[in-house]
């Protein structure tokens, strides 16, 4: 057991070498940290601990650091009265220095320094510094306020505690640091969110605005399409109200269509009929006309038999198929014209028939 615990020791002791702790600052070895020697662990915490912690103290890489330290001390209490810091056997005897650390840190917030300087007695005030210090830098109470009110408290002792106000003061700087940037970051960010929020705001305003134009047209389009449907079913009211009078009107229609047509099959079989009675007459008529014509022309012949200069005519008509094939305005015109001719020469006839009885006559009356 005892050469596993002295291996691992032995590692522990390398590794500090490995990161920068010389060799001359390792006065122990190994064996020492196994047998539980007091003496020399206290030694080598003492110097790891004044390596480390102390050395890290602004101020401190051309000084000792000590030296470093008393430094720190004297800027952070300056202006406070009662404190007059040379070393660290003699100015914190009083515990005033640290009261006035105290009061630094919180910002004057937590104790009143002047009354107190002027109220407690001194080991009061140490003792006081030892509370506040460690309620509120969280440095934790390692020195008998009796002993270093007596001047028996060790320096190391001292230091070591001093040196944790600066640690505390050092974490609340990197603290305020921090709470800077994330203020500063917070701030930007919040700039930066404002501005989105004003370009977002805008977006916003822009889609609020086509939101109503776009309800604006949907309304439209919706009254538009409501005056449609209106309009389209008054259109379909109305083209079913014109398809029934169209209905009506065609049933009329085929209706008076059928008593037309009956009508005009009534009207034709009457004009047939007629058209029949009349081509009867009309043969009638024509027969009779042909034979008034040939009796006109047969009496003609009768009454001029007895002049030497006679002769006769050849027959209007030899047969009626003559006339009869022709069309029968033809027939009528035709007609018409052969008796007016006859009429004529009757005429002419009859006066010639007079003037030879006029003649005749007087020479009668002469003879007598």
């Amino acid at each position: 057991m005892r050469p596993i615990l002295i291996e691992n020791t032995h590692l522990a002791l390398q590794f500090l070498k490995d990161h920068g702790l010389e060799p001359k600052f390792i006065t122990i070895s190994a064996e020492d940290f196994v047998d539980k020697k007091e003496t020399l662990l206290l030694g080598f915490l003492w110097m790891l601990f004044r390596k480390f912690r102390i050395a890290t103290i602004a101020g401190a890489e051309d000084k000792s650091e000590e030296e470093g330290l008393l430094m720190w001390c004297r800027k952070v209490t300056e202006g406070y009265e009662g404190v007059n810091i040379k070393n660290f056997k003699e100015s914190f005897n009083d515990g005033l220095a640290w009261l006035a650390m105290v009061d630094k840190y919180t910002e004057s917030k937590v104790i009143k320094y002047n009354e107190m300087l002027e109220e407690n007695s001194t080991l009061e005030n140490i003792e006081q510094a030892f509370q506040l210090a460690e309620k509120h830098l969280g440095v934790p109470h390692l020195i008998d306020a009796k002993d270093l009110m007596e001047g028996h408290a060790d320096d190391r002792s001292i230091t070591l505690y001093t040196s944790l106000f600066f640690h505390a003061f050092m974490t609340q700087e990197e603290k305020l640091k921090e709470k800077r940037e994330l203020e500063s970051e917070f701030s930007s960010k919040k700039q930066k969110m404002s501005e989105e929020m004003q370009a977002l705001q805008a977006q916003i305003e822009a889609v609020t605005k086509e939101k109503l134009e776009l309800q604006k047209i949907l309304e439209d389009l919706k009254r538009l399409n409501m005056e449609m449907k209106e309009k389209y079913e008054k259109e379909l009211h109305d083209k079913d109200e014109l398809m029934e009078k169209l209905e009506r009107e065609k049933e009329d229609l085929e209706n008076q269509i059928h008593e037309w047509k009956a009508k005009f099959n009534k009207l034709k079989e009457n004009a047939d009929e007629r058209s029949q009675l009349e081509n009867r007459a009309l043969d009638v008529l024509r027969k009779n006309l042909i034979e008034h014509l040939n009796d006109i022309n047969t009496w003609k012949d009768y009454l001029e038999q007895d002049r030497k200069s006679h002769v006769p005519e050849t027959p209007v008509f030899r047969d009626e198929k003559e006339v009869k094939d022709r069309a029968f305005e033809d027939q009528v015109t035709f007609l018409k014209g052969a008796l007016d001719s006859e009429n004529k020469k009757l005429e002419v006839l009859l006066k010639q028939r007079e003037i030879d009885r006029t003649a005749g006559s007087a020479k009668k009356s002469s003879k007598k």
